[in-house]
């Protein structure tokens, strides 16, 4: 594929669509980990330093894609802040 092309496909509202579709996907993990917290009350194997590292990097996301008007960006690190937030109050209230 010559470079032009793919500099076509990448442009592409389609690309952006499922860039914007991943991005969602990839930030809800957080709500199964919440879910599995919750459910079985127990939070003892879910780090809360890597979690924090996660919401660390989520918010900051989130603040650039506001920064910029960036939907993908904001859609998907709200859907991230609030997940990670309800993992770290899992692991707060249930370690």
């Amino acid at each position: 594929m010559r470079q032009q092309e793919l500099l076509k496909i990448l442009k592409s509202k389609g690309f952006e669509r499922f860039t914007t579709f991943m991005a969602l996907v990839g930030t809800s993990a957080a709500y199964i980990q919440a879910f599995k917290i919750f459910y079985l009350g127990c939070a003892t194997a879910v780090s809360l330093s890597a979690t924090a590292i996660g919401l660390s990097s989520s918010s900051c996301w989130l603040l650039y894609g506001i920064s910029r008007r960036i939907q993908p960006l904001i859609l998907s690190n709200i859907i991230g802040v609030i997940g990670g937030t309800l993992v770290i109050i899992g692991i707060l209230y249930y370690s």
